[in-house]
């Protein structure tokens, strides 16, 4: 039972991060001022 949680929190960190990951708003940023320089 005190594995469950710790689980929790692991599956909780790794969909925010997938999400993160999907979000690609400061990417965008960083590509647009690559591509202008």
């Amino acid at each position: 039972m005190e594995h469950s949680p710790s689980l929790k929190e692991y599956e909780t960190q790794v969909l925010q991060m997938r999400v993160n990951a999907e979000e690609p708003e400061i990417d965008d940023s960083d590509l647009q001022v690559d591509l202008n320089l």
